[in-house]
């Protein structure tokens, strides 16, 4: 994997996290709710990404 690659999908993973906290999606809620939110957001950046800057 390009590194330059993995450093953006970290940041626009972190971005996600901190858009997703600053919302207060998360506020009241277990931490398998918090999951169930989290990862489909998570999936669609790194599939975003992925399909406009393919790594290979």
């Amino acid at each position: 994997m390009d590194w330059v690659h993995a450093i953006v999908m970290g940041l626009l993973c972190g971005g996600a996290y901190w858009a997703v906290r600053s919302m207060g999606w998360f506020e009241n809620r277990s931490k398998v709710q918090q999951a169930l939110i989290f990862f489909p957001i998570i999936f669609i950046v790194v599939l975003i990404l992925n399909l406009i800057w393919p790594s290979a």
